[in-house]
């Protein structure tokens, strides 16, 4: 993790679900684990924030870095409430952005 690097850990405690639209959790497709991938571009001002991880996970997973380094942003393009600026979000074969 450089300076103004984002780091992800994950926990296993419990699995993670998504609601589908019927309201129920259905597992995930990947026998209980979750796959992101996320490969954005943001400019946010003068801050560029450039990010590509890719992560499976069946548990909790963390998301740490220094102060400024993108990962609110990084949640809020997870939670559909900021758009990337270029690249894509994809969750276990869903893609948010592309």
């Amino acid at each position: 993790m450089g300076d103004a690097g984002v780091a992800v850990r994950h926990h296993r405690l419990c699995r993670p679900r998504r609601l589908g639209n019927s309201g129920t959790a259905p597992a995930p497709a990947s026998g209980g684990r979750l796959m992101i991938r996320i490969d954005v571009t943001r400019q946010l001002g003068a801050f560029s924030l450039e990010t590509r991880f890719e992560s499976e996970t069946a548990g909790i997973t963390a998301l740490f870095g220094r102060s400024g380094a993108g990962k609110t942003s990084i949640v809020n393009m997870l939670a559909g409430l900021l758009r990337p600026d270029r690249g894509h979000i994809d969750i276990d074969g869903t893609v948010l952005f592309d």
